[in-house]
């Protein structure tokens, strides 16, 4: 089966969500995770729901590992879609991590 304009391979796609899901599996304030493609921006996004009173310091952590991880992921895999990360906890407007960004080092890099 070939694949349609603006649907990504969906086996490397779900390897990435795997990928996110066992990262954040060891971060106890993450609460949910989903994830979607927007086929209009080629683009898999995926987004975190995590505890308001989630410490900065771990969420930087956080992000730097699924950083880590993504970056890993696309220099060997080459996927020809890109990705977001959305970070939500219901109280304030986070940062969200996006394919060629850098490490995050302090709390200015989570508010928009």
């Amino acid at each position: 089966m070939s694949k349609q304009k603006g649907l990504p391979d969906s086996a490397l796609a779900a390897r990435v969500v795997a990928g996110v899901r066992a990262i954040t599996m060891e971060w106890p304030f993450v609460t949910s995770a989903s994830d979607h493609f927007a086929g209009y921006f080629n683009e898999l996004g995926i987004t975190l729901t995590i505890d308001s009173d989630a410490r900065d310091d771990d969420v930087l952590s956080l992000q730097n590992m699924l950083l880590a991880y993504l970056d890993s992921f696309w220099a060997k895999e080459k996927p020809d879609f890109t990705w977001m990360v959305m970070f939500s906890d219901g109280t304030k407007t986070m940062v969200p991590l996006v394919l060629g960004d850098g490490p995050r080092s302090g709390s200015d890099d989570l508010r928009a």
